[in-house]
């Protein structure tokens, strides 16, 4: 019923807001209905098997996309766009995994980079 249901509401939704928005409308009905998929199945994970598929920590995580965005707003754009996108995904990329690291947001990644810390000092 849930698929269903959300396929009804992508319907409805792209109806209501391709209109207004455009392309971007289509990307907000897909949106919304990503996070009620998304909140719904954690709902489920949590009422049949007891845990949560998420921590506190993971607030954390927009809060860091948000800011790398903000810092790539200032990084200077070339005439090549392919050049753009490496210079971007590189500075993105640092960024991300520096605050993960910093705020060990996941601790799976943390256990990986010590590991692999550990190999490069044998």
């Amino acid at each position: 019923y849930l698929m269903v249901g959300l396929g009804l509401s992508t319907i409805l939704l792209n109806y209501l807001l391709i209109p207004l928005y455009g392309i971007e409308g289509a990307a907000i009905t897909q949106v919304i209905i990503v996070l009620i998929l998304n909140t719904t199945n954690s709902a489920i994970v949590k009422l049949k098997y007891g845990f949560s598929p998420f921590t506190s920590k993971t607030v954390y995580v927009p809060v860091m996309i948000g800011i790398i965005y903000a810092i790539s707003l200032f990084i200077p754009s070339t005439r090549y766009p392919l050049l753009n996108i490496i210079i971007n995904s590189i500075v993105s990329i640092s960024l991300f995994g520096t605050m993960l690291l910093v705020t060990n947001t996941s601790e799976d990644i943390s256990l990986l980079f010590k590991q692999l810390i550990k190999r490069a000092k044998k």
